[in-house]
């Protein structure tokens, strides 16, 4: 029952940061000017989200020893926070 409320309440906060940075995205298509700012911004607000999924998830007794999504998750997680260097996510 906890596992099913963490995977609601999980699942209720990406879609609502996704629908919000879904909703920037359409504001300032257009504009030209904001196109830098929306890439640095876009760094920042993946890195953020990896390490949101990753405080719903740290369970390591769940994650395993294979290169499974939590894994992958937690290794990116680890990464920012011990370097504190920022992933950049290309499309």
């Amino acid at each position: 029952m906890v596992v099913r409320t963490t995977l609601r309440k999980c699942k209720s906060a990406i879609e609502q940061q996704l629908a919000a940075y879904q909703k920037l995205l359409a504001r300032v298509a257009t504009d030209q000017k904001v196109d830098s700012a929306l890439e640095d911004f876009e760094s920042l607000f993946f890195n953020n989200m990896v390490l949101v999924l990753d405080r719903y998830f740290r369970l390591r007794m769940v994650a395993g020893k294979d290169g499974n999504p939590l894994n992958e998750v937690e290794m990116l997680a680890d990464s920012l926070m011990i370097t504190m260097e920022f992933c950049v996510a290309t499309m």
